[in-house]
């Protein structure tokens, strides 16, 4: 079953990568509140582990309250990061205060920084940093990504990026389920298909029906919509050699 919760915090982001999966930057503005983290770690079970995404969450003003309220009690807090708060010295103190609060009352904390070479900056800097600061962390390395390794199925309408891969179901690999910034869970992994607001449900209810769902479509044959978005697009360019001006 399911063993793993991941948490869009926010869909904010200093950046605005064409292939993001989840539309995310500088002009959105969803972000989950305090309480809600509060809540949602009471939520979900202490051993389960929370993955945080976004967006970026170190553009969040409130980040580090957010985060302690997540990682409370827990048994492992993720957190998925471009690093933007190395950009910085203010920005790397912030940070760091943050971990070492995180530390407190959290049993093991991960850090991934994207290095997919889509970003603006060398994202292995970040990794040195926490390194060198001796913060006793686990780093988890994101590979990096090439053109033929993503699908890039976040503004498939719009980038330039064609899809390598005829099957993207993520959702056939993963045992993740997703929850974003205004507190619905979704049926994907990456956001997609909302069901209902996780304080309508129980957890393991959640777990029954998302997999449930997942295998039933699935068994129908079904391609993830970003999967299917992306192969639209990408025929569309073939047979108009131009995108249409709207997202998709």
């Amino acid at each position: 079953m399911i063993d793993s919760c991941i948490l869009r915090v926010t869909n904010r982001c200093n950046e605005k990568c064409e292939h993001c999966c989840y539309r995310s930057g500088p002009e959105c503005v969803g972000q989950m509140p305090v309480e809600t983290c509060e809540e949602i770690n009471a939520w979900i079970p202490w051993d389960i582990r929370l993955t945080t995404t976004g967006g970026e969450f170190s553009v969040l003003d409130n980040y580090p309250e957010m985060l302690v309220a997540l990682a409370r009690d827990r048994k492992c807090i993720r957190l998925i990061t471009n690093g933007f708060w190395s950009h910085k010295d203010k920005r790397i103190k912030r940070f760091f205060n943050t971990i070492k609060q995180i530390q407190k009352v959290c049993k093991r904390i991960e850090i991934g920084v994207s290095n997919d070479g889509f970003h603006k900056w060398d994202n292995y800097y970040a990794h040195r940093l926490i390194r060198h600061n001796g913060l006793g962390i686990h780093l988890i390395p994101m590979a990096r990504l090439t053109v033929d390794d993503i699908a890039p199925i976040g503004r498939a309408w719009n980038n330039k990026i064609s899809s390598r891969r005829a099957d993207h179901c993520y959702c056939k690999s993963t045992w993740s389920l997703a929850v974003i910034e205004d507190g619905m869970i979704c049926r994907c992994p990456y956001g997609y298909f909302p069901w209902k607001h996780f304080s309508e449900t129980t957890w393991y209810d959640a777990q029954r029906h998302v997999w449930d769902w997942r295998e039933r479509q699935l068994a129908l044959g079904m391609n993830c919509h970003m999967c299917m978005e992306t192969v639209e697009a990408d025929r569309y360019r073939k047979l108009h050699k131009t995108p249409p001006t709207n997202d998709a």
